[in-house]
């Protein structure tokens, strides 16, 4: 069972800080980090953790489905329609394509 579904939020963060020390460069584990933030409310800080995981591997499109969802919640329209169409551009064939679709929608 995950850290995060055991409520072991603090240690699953320390958790993925040491692989993030191990292989900076590991966009998954700035990805899970930010995930842990998410759940915590802490959206400004799982921004800068996808955001990080984004720079690392700009292709990694799950990065970029997350932070268009807290854009979108904190009604940064602009930056979660950017963030939502390079998701389904480089994952056209994900699962949640007709959410996302809508979502674009009505943010235009």
């Amino acid at each position: 069972m995950s850290y995060s579904w055991q409520r072991k939020y603090d240690q699953a963060i320390a958790d993925f800080t040491q692989a993030i020390d191990l292989n900076p460069a590991d966009p998954q584990a700035y990805f899970q980090r930010g995930f842990i933030y998410y759940l915590l409310n802490k959206w400004d800080e799982a921004i800068s953790e996808y955001t990080k995981a984004i720079e690392h591997s700009p292709t990694y499109a799950p990065a970029y489905r997350e932070r268009g969802d807290i854009y979108y919640k904190k009604r940064m329209r602009t930056q979660a329609l950017a963030d939502y169409e390079m998701y389904l551009r480089l994952a056209p064939f994900a699962d949640d394509r007709a959410t996302i679709e809508q979502l674009i929608r009505t943010l235009k």
